[in-house]
């Protein structure tokens, strides 16, 4: 307000506006007419967004994470009750065996010191 009163264009220097301000009625104390807003929304929208960022959150990132681990734990490494060995002792680390076993005879393997 300071701004517009300070501002030649909207108040001349006898106290006379440029027109563009109005009478109001003021509102009274009880407010009958439910004039004035109540309670604090913005708590109520800052609650609304933290809720539903959370929810994106755990359906976007933690529900997966834990659904991957569950099943690689379930499905790699649970041992078999035939050979007591797990799926990833019996395919991957069998594979990988060899592959090194052969690297090393061919003469094919890099060590790295």
């Amino acid at each position: 307000m300071n701004i517009l009163f300070g501002d030649l264009a909207f108040l001349d220097a006898n106290g006379v506006t440029d027109g563009g301000c109005v009478m109001e009625d003021i509102v009274p104390q009880s407010d009958p007419n439910n004039m004035c807003p109540t309670g604090d929304s913005d708590a109520s929208c800052n609650l609304l967004f933290l809720g539903v960022g959370v929810t994106i959150f755990i359906v976007a990132v933690v529900l997966p994470a834990v659904c991957c681990c569950a099943c690689t734990h379930t499905c790699c490494f649970r041992r078999d009750k035939k050979d007591g060995k797990t799926h990833f002792e019996r395919t991957v680390r069998t594979k990988m065996q060899t592959i090194i076993t052969d690297r090393t005879i061919r003469g094919d393997a890099k060590i790295n010191p």
